[in-house]
């Protein structure tokens, strides 16, 4: 595993979080804490990328551009299943982009943009 430093947005239609942190890259698999002690994992695949998420809320989002995925999101004894239809996905020069909606019902509920650098 090697070092890395690492700058972290994540925006919707109600909320913003941003942080630079230092983690860990091996292989296909970043690893990195958040302010808030959370443990961030994402895992680069050929096609598509996972994003999880473990700590004072545990989430799991697959993103893939040739289909609709499947995410968990989980909190305070409450477990919400979503739908993800990925609208870019891009991995190139230590950048990782994806914007996403989620959907419940088959209806939008948020609309987001991951975004992680690292060197």
């Amino acid at each position: 595993m090697r070092n890395i430093d690492i700058e972290f947005l994540m925006t919707s239609l109600d909320s913003k979080a941003s942080f630079n942190t230092t983690g860990e890259i091996k292989e296909n698999r970043i690893i990195f804490n958040d302010n808030e002690g959370n443990r961030h994992f994402i895992i680069m695949q050929n096609d598509s990328i996972e994003y999880h998420k473990r700590g004072s809320m545990n989430m799991k989002y697959v993103f893939s551009l040739e289909h609709s995925t499947n995410g968990i999101y989980e909190i305070d004894n409450n477990k919400f299943l979503f739908v993800i239809k990925t609208k870019e996905l891009e991995t190139k020069n230590n950048e990782i982009i994806i914007k996403y909606d989620l959907l419940l019902d088959d209806e939008i509920i948020n609309e987001s943009t991951l975004l992680i650098k690292y060197r």
